[in-house]
């Protein structure tokens, strides 16, 4: 681009000045010939030849640049003229890789007591509608009033085993959990801040105020997954990205 514009300055340049140069000697060449002056005619003549010459390359070597740049636009616009589309499809089947690698890992984590009896329609994308996202069976992310809860779909009630998750982490036994009550009305000194181990095996769930002690705890039972929690929103992604056949 920089190598450009310096061309474009020269030519421009020389197109200026032997424009002038040309309108000079041209001038002088007549007024020599009037005086009768052939020699010094002469020479004005073959420095208006020159200038000419001078004005003459610069325009035909900017119009041939022009050309080629003009040539290579229009190129580009044809290869790239469906590019959106591509990159639309691209997308969609990158989020589709994404949702299915999740819930395959989700499969793949199901306790064994269950992984026979689990409905089909547990871990199929009902759509952006649903307000339930699948976990480990019989795990689930129901989301409501704005908020995550914790649930297990084998239990009539639905009573959300904890609720107002942003963060957790997981491996096939424990999933960690933060929970965040900021900006609402907490009840019995409960702290805004608070986090959960949940064993997956028996649903035994322990509270403790800081990740310091979840991460402690955790790992002296035998958690083996991440310890840096991410947003369930970032988990899930792929899964809002789209709606899937």
């Amino acid at each position: 681009m920089v190598s450009l514009s310096i061309f474009f300055a020269f030519s421009l340049i020389g197109i200026i000045i032997g424009g002038l140069a040309t309108l000079v000697t041209l001038i002088f060449t007549i007024l020599a010939l009037v005086a009768g002056k052939n020699e010094n005619a002469a020479y004005w003549a073959i420095g208006f030849a020159i200038s000419i010459s001078v004005v003459i390359f610069s325009v035909v070597q900017m119009a041939e640049r022009v050309s080629n740049k003009v040539k290579s636009g229009v190129e580009w616009l044809k290869e790239h003229e469906n590019t959106s589309f591509t990159t639309e499809d691209d997308q969609l089947d990158y989020s589709r890789s994404e949702r299915d690698n999740l819930m395959d890992t989700l499969k793949l984590f199901v306790d064994n007591r269950y992984k026979n009896v689990i409905p089909f329609s547990f871990y199929q994308d009902k759509g952006l509608d649903s307000d339930t996202l699948p976990f480990i069976y019989p795990y689930a992310f129901e989301y409501k009033d704005y908020n995550f809860n914790l649930v297990n779909v084998l239990q009539k009630n639905s009573i959300p085993m904890v609720g107002h998750i942003s963060q957790l982490a997981y491996d096939n036994q424990y999933l960690l959990l933060k929970v965040d009550k900021t900006n609402m009305e907490l009840k019995n000194n409960e702290p805004e801040i608070s986090y959960f181990l949940i064993d997956l095996k028996s649903g035994k769930q322990t509270q403790f105020l800081n990740s310091k002690k979840l991460i402690e705890e955790a790992s002296a039972m035998g958690y083996k997954g991440n310890t840096e929690m991410m947003y369930i929103s970032d988990l899930y992604q792929a899964w809002f990205a789209t709606n899937y056949d």
